[in-house]
């Protein structure tokens, strides 16, 4: 089952991309049955996680966050997407989380997730901002990487200060991704563990470390 949805994943996306606002990357990550990943903004450090899967395999994130208590609920249509955002009360810090699911029934009821917390009025407007942009763009392409082990030699050439997109071409999607103070980290499996790669906002290696498993 897992393997036809990933089939069926694939094909609904083939040819799917987008062209993100300036500033902005995507870090798309390998998954099993859906297509996670995360987008990051240099202006703003704004750090946006996302995932797309076939519906009955994954949930949508707006829903379940229409169901917290004060949660503000907008749905719209743009063009054959149904987009539902949700917009919670803001933690005691200041940042209110926001989460996107838009719906593409010419894709088989395709999902498309994204949630953020924003906690500045100019992280919510470039927020916003690539939200009407993939809305009118495209949804993440599948990876079409062929599967490889990374070793540690595979890092001995990688120093602070590289860019992520070159190191993306070098080693390929991350397993893993989250976000690191204003910026964000990607880890790698390696033999017998696991390389943490910290980039800071500017999308430039901050740090590298292993961790044992």
């Amino acid at each position: 089952m897992i393997r036809r949805s990933v089939c069926l994943l694939a094909l609904a996306l083939l040819g799917v991309g987008a062209s993100l606002p300036s500033g902005w990357i995507y870090i798309e990550q390998e998954g099993i049955d859906t297509f996670p990943g995360a987008y990051h903004d240099r202006l703003s450090g704004t750090y946006v996680n996302s995932e797309v899967a076939l519906p009955g395999v994954a949930a949508p994130w707006a829903e379940s966050a229409a169901r917290a208590p004060g949660a503000k609920r907008e749905r719209s249509d743009v063009g054959p997407l149904r987009r539902d955002r949700v917009k919670l009360l803001p933690t005691t810090k200041g940042c209110s989380q926001v989460s996107v699911t838009f719906t593409d029934e010419r894709r088989k009821g395709l999902l498309w997730n994204l949630a953020a917390d924003l906690c500045s009025t100019e992280q919510e407007r470039r927020f916003d901002e690539l939200i009407e942009d993939l809305s009118n763009s495209g949804w993440p392409a599948p990876n079409a990487r062929a599967e490889r082990w990374l070793t540690m030699a595979d890092f001995d050439e990688i120093k602070p200060g590289m860019v992520w997109e070159d190191l993306r071409r070098r080693l390929g999607p991350p397993g893993a991704v989250k976000r690191q103070a204003d910026g964000f980290e990607v880890g790698y499996e390696v033999k017998g563990g696991e390389m943490l790669l910290a980039f800071d906002r500017q999308h430039h290696l901050r740090s590298m470390r292993r961790r044992g498993r």
